[in-house]
Order: C-alpha cells, then structure tokens, then sequence
C-alpha cells in the first residue's frame, strides 16, 4: 500500500510550484520543445529566454518513486485518486 500526503515543494519559501511541459508529440533527442513553470514572487521583465505569465490556479498531483520502478504502476494509479479526493 502507498503512503501519500499532500505536501508543498517548500514550505518555507512560499514557492510552491514547478513542472515541465513537452509540446512535441513523440520523443526527440533533439530540438525538444519544452516549457518550463515555476512560481515566483514579484513582477518581472521577459529576456530573450524566459518569458513571465500569469496562469489560472490549477491542482496538480505530484508523486516520487522511492525505490524499484516495479512501483511506477500503483504511483501512476494513486495520483488521480490524490486529485478526485
């Protein structure tokens, strides 16, 4: 059985979020499209690398495999239970 609790990436900080978004539809060695988030504090202005937006507030599950990957399959099942509950 899984033990799973809610918790913030750090507390203390206030930072709470951060996640990877791939926009390519299959698996690229190279070139990949990805979009980094992470929360920050305070205004800021886009450089040629990062640009900063507002996002809706969104729930996320987020899980971490402690051990054998033989796990992967009831980590994968427990996330959306996390997110219904």
């Amino acid at each position: 059985m899984l033990k799973m609790k809610p918790v913030w990436i750090d507390p203390e900080s206030g930072y709470r979020y951060c996640c990877a978004v791939f926009h390519d539809k299959e698996y690229r060695e190279a070139e990949v499209d990805v979009e980094v988030q992470k929360d920050v504090k305070g205004c800021y202005i886009d450089t040629e690398h990062v640009r900063f937006r507002t996002l809706p507030e969104i729930t996320v599950a987020c899980s971490t495999c402690k051990g054998s990957y033989e796990q992967m399959e009831d980590i994968n099942a427990a996330c959306p239970r996390l997110l219904l509950a």
